[in-house]
């Protein structure tokens, strides 16, 4: 069933976004049901092939990444929407580390991916057992899917 941002006063839609891609789809989404954003800004550099092992490799480990200090408190917000590209099948370092820091204050939460394939239905089960809330919703988009603009029937049946 799809979120009715009718029944939701407030909605935050958190992301953070290596590529832009997870960014594209935030914005698109956010936009369509009114809701404030929060991107997860990450201090290191993640450009390249190096970027790209590196936060692999973060992402495997389970380490927390160094992100700037969010400007929106998700406690403030009805339902906060968290979206995350995959890295190595799992959620970001920078949405973990966001996710750690407000551990207990979201009161409901929906999630989406952008991934290259599947292992989505497994990450929406490890990002609910991390905070402790199951979603009310969940959306993955493959990236080649994102890069096109080819995700708004999605959107739509999110």
């Amino acid at each position: 069933m799809p979120i009715n941002s009718k029944f939701f006063m407030k909605i935050l839609v958190a992301f953070y976004s290596r590529t832009g891609l997870t960014k594209k789809l935030a914005l698109s989404l956010a936009d369509k049901i009114g809701a404030e954003v929060e991107e997860i800004m990450d201090q290191n550099p993640r450009s390249g092939v190096l970027g790209y092992i590196v936060s692999g490799r973060e992402a495997i480990s389970k380490k927390l990444a160094k992100i700037d200090a969010p400007s929106l408190n998700p406690g403030d917000y009805d339902l906060v929407i968290i979206g995350t590209p995959l890295w190595a099948g799992t959620m970001s370092s920078p949405i973990r580390t966001y996710l750690s820091q407000f551990k207990g204050v979201f009161k409901a939460v929906a999630f989406f991916t952008t991934q290259q394939a599947g292992a989505q239905e497994r990450v929406f089960t490890i990002l609910s057992d991390f905070i402790g809330i199951k979603p009310l919703a969940t959306m993955s988009v493959l990236s080649k899917e994102a890069v096109r603009g080819d995700y708004q029937e999605k959107i739509n049946d999110f």
